[in-house]
């Protein structure tokens, strides 16, 4: 069972990727998942996130060894790059960096999932759930201010708004 939600699930967002038909010019996240692991749910729900948002993606796919990524990377416009790790065991991510070219800007390096070594190098940054994954590897360009309504709608503003005046207020 759990076989066949998956496909569904995977037919679903390759869809909806294909719905979103993001921009073909320009710098793109470049999407993984690390060596060994076979799991490639994440990474389209991390590009159709990243298709809603405007932002251009290309799903490398799963079980994708660092230099294959390294080469990507040379090859490409890169905004940025996503590697999951869903396997229980530690993926050093001093490796993966050892592995990537030095590029001018530095290249924005995003980890998700639970086999991460938790001790990160300076210049990985983890993501412990999709929603922070696209708020990290969304272009600065694209980011809309915390209560822009063209971007979260005005009763989701509006609701903030309320949030943020009821904290800390009793009645």
């Amino acid at each position: 069972v759990e076989h066949v939600l998956s496909e569904a699930t995977l037919g679903a967002l390759r869809r909806r990727r294909v719905e979103l038909s993001a921009p073909e010019a320009g710098p793109a996240v470049l999407i993984a998942s690390a060596p060994g692991d076979q799991h490639s749910l994440p990474l389209h729900a991390v590009a159709v996130g990243l298709g809603e948002r405007g932002c251009g993606s290309r799903v490398i796919g799963a079980q994708v060894p660092f230099s294959i990524l390294a080469s990507a990377i040379r090859r490409t416009r890169t905004a940025a790059v996503f590697v999951s790790c869903m396997l229980p065991r530690s993926i050093n991510a001093e490796a993966l960096v050892a592995e990537l070219p030095r590029t001018r800007p530095r290249t924005p390096v995003v980890v998700g999932g639970r086999g991460w070594d938790p001790e990160l190098p300076p210049e990985v940054h983890f993501a412990p759930n999709t929603r922070v994954s696209l708020a990290l590897l969304e272009p600065p360009s694209l980011r809309a201010p915390l209560f822009a309504p063209s971007r979260t709608g005005i009763f989701r503003t509006l609701a903030l708004y309320w949030d943020c005046g009821r904290a800390g207020n009793d009645g």
